[in-house]
């Protein structure tokens, strides 16, 4: 289980959370642009879920509480393939025709292009890779940190952890 699954929907999901911060989920990894060519750590079908996460970003205006339901989905451990970024994107409530033809009309490679430079301004050594007021921060304590930093009314989700 990635992190994707084990931490973001805690986060994303607490009550008045994501208010409280900027939030982005970058769907790039350890990719590299090899001739113009995104070439994915783990293959085609990496690129293919990148592809998808960046078009459902898209399609959301960025919103990660309509985004980031699609990318739990998505990143289940099922091998990813058109018919599951199909079926995560109904599941989520996104238009699934939108987000698969997104990943092969040409779309969501225009996108990929500001997820490796974002990737790239970050200088990972590792990926998952989360950020807390620039700096690098723990899978586990994100919620904590968000909640203990807020200096205005504190969101009801902040009081379950």
């Amino acid at each position: 289980m990635d992190a994707a699954q084990s931490v973001l929907p805690g986060l994303i999901e607490k009550e008045g959370v994501v208010g409280i911060m900027d939030f982005e989920y970058v769907a790039y990894g350890n990719a590299h642009n090899v001739g113009g060519s995104i070439k994915c750590q783990h293959g085609e079908r990496e690129c293919l879920g990148n592809m998808a996460e960046t078009c459902a970003k898209n399609a959301t205006n960025a919103d990660p509480r309509k985004y980031m339901p699609f990318v739990v989905c998505l990143e289940d451990g099922s091998p990813i393939e058109d018919s599951l970024v199909r079926e995560c994107a109904s599941q989520s409530g996104l238009d699934a025709d939108d987000i698969s033809s997104c990943t092969q009309d040409g779309r969501g490679a225009s996108l990929m292009p500001a997820e490796e430079k974002k990737t790239k301004m970050a200088q990972l050594s590792y990926v998952p890779y989360f950020t807390f007021n620039g700096e690098q921060a723990g899978y586990y304590n994100l919620l904590s940190q968000v909640c203990d930093y807020w200096q205005g009314e504190r969101p009801s989700g902040c009081d379950e952890w």
